[in-house]
């Protein structure tokens, strides 16, 4: 996830510039303060280097019925301040961590409001700022935004700043890994027509009538032109892919890994117990296997020697016992949990992959790490964390988060996989 830098000019300079009133949007609002106003983060340095500078813009908006006078907004951190907890890092994210900022880095004014007005700032600090340069030890940072005017009217947010080693005098250590990856999958439509002439069975329409002509896919032949931007744009971005979809595109993109076709939902076959319910509706095992997958995704590229890895894919329920048994026996013996299975009480997060044994076999579980997975999903991690409001914000924490966690055993390689949904906005993962 690439963090939203702003230019860096040579000395530090602020603006500001109002916006009709009724501007709100959904994350302002979500990131509104007791007083009525809010606090959007819409672009920050979220990873701060020896040359990058901090850059900020906000919106300010005014949810109030009453006009507000001219105001600031002032930015601070505590450059010698470490997180030493999960605990710590949440509290400060939802307002509720009573750590001093005292070290400001700029300010910007803040026009009058009228009700329902917003105004937008900009703070710049140059890289050569005195307490920038003052940062000597790498990790995140606590970071405060405090709006105020002169009618008394006060707002904060809080979020996070995120020094790099670069240009540290610090020991190297093992860098993070961080896969992320995402279910490559359609939707589908139903024919309406088309199924109730193949569901009667009889006569010469249903005689020409097969399941393909009843079931299509939603949008055409073509992959959405956002997906295929963010696949061209992000080419580290591990794309795991229904064969089924891909048989159906006219150019099928390139991907990481095959799923099970269909992207069948195996946690909810195991969950349900009742292969025969499955087979009598006409989906037998043989149509969602790996060797099934395979075989769709050499139709597709139209070359049958081509071979990727299959993953099972977790469908709406969690990987059970039964479920990881089940996907073994139809050929996978690596499956991805997007949710669910990583460990939460363990005193540090280690790389999320877990060997279990199962009737048929073992099967190597992929487990997704859940904060920073809830993240990239759109998600803030509290109703309270008003600075993870907006994509912006939520990057912010990303990073800060990544980082704790690099921080709690530093010594140690580890690979975090984050997962992204097969519904998540394309916007939203390009963020």
């Amino acid at each position: 996830m690439a963090a939203c830098v702003a230019t860096s000019p040579a000395f530090a300079q602020t603006s500001t510039a109002a916006t009709s009133p009724g501007g709100n949007s959904a994350d302002q609002a979500q990131g509104q303060d007791a007083s009525g106003v809010s606090i959007s983060i819409d672009a920050a340095t979220a990873v701060v280097t020896a040359s990058s500078g901090y850059h900020l813009k906000a919106t300010i908006s005014n949810g109030t019925s009453a006009a507000l006078p001219e105001g600031t907004v002032t930015l601070s951190t505590n450059i010698f301040y470490g997180f030493v907890s999960r605990t710590d890092i949440q509290q400060w994210a939802q307002g509720e961590a009573p750590i001093p900022t005292p070290d400001q880095l700029g300010q910007a004014h803040v026009s009058a409001l009228a009700p329902g007005a917003s105004a937008a700032v900009s703070i710049d600090v140059p890289a050569n700022q005195d307490r920038l340069k003052a940062m000597v030890n790498w990790g995140p940072k606590p970071l405060l935004l405090d709006y105020g005017d002169a009618s008394g009217t006060q707002a904060q947010s809080t979020s996070f700043l995120t020094r790099s080693q670069d240009g540290l005098n610090t020991a190297d250590t093992p860098a993070m890994g961080l896969t992320v990856a995402m279910p490559l999958t359609g939707s589908w439509q139903l024919d309406d027509n088309a199924t109730s002439i193949l569901l009667a069975g009889t006569g010469d329409e249903a005689a020409k009538i097969t399941p393909d002509n009843a079931v299509s896919l939603r949008g055409g032949t073509k992959l959405p032109h956002d997906t295929g931007q963010l696949l061209a744009q992000h080419p580290m971005l591990q794309a795991v892919a229904d064969p089924t979809y891909l048989r159906s595109l006219s150019l099928p993109p390139k991907s990481a890994g095959i799923m099970q076709s269909g992207y069948f939902d195996i946690t909810g076959y195991a969950a349900e117990d009742d292969p025969q319910a499955y087979t009598d509706s006409g989906v037998d095992t043989a149509a969602w296997n790996a060797d099934a997958a395979t075989a769709q995704l050499r139709d597709a590229l139209g070359d049958q020697s081509a071979s990727q890895p299959a993953y099972a894919w977790q469908g709406a329920g969690r990987w059970t016992m039964q479920a990881l048994d089940q996907a073994k026996r139809q050929g996978f013996s690596t499956v991805i949990a997007s949710s669910g299975f990583d460990d939460a009480d363990a005193a540090t997060v280690h790389t999320g992959k877990y060997v279990v044994p199962t009737d048929d076999g073992e099967v190597t579980v992929l487990a997704a790490q859940r904060e920073l997975s809830s993240l990239a999903h759109g998600h803030m991690s509290n109703a309270h964390a008003h600075g993870e409001s907006s994509a912006a914000g939520r990057i912010a924490r990303f990073m800060a988060q990544s980082a704790f966690y690099q921080m709690e055993q530093p010594y140690t390689a580890r690979n975090l996989l984050v997962c992204f949904s097969a519904s998540a906005p394309a916007a939203d993962s390009s963020a």
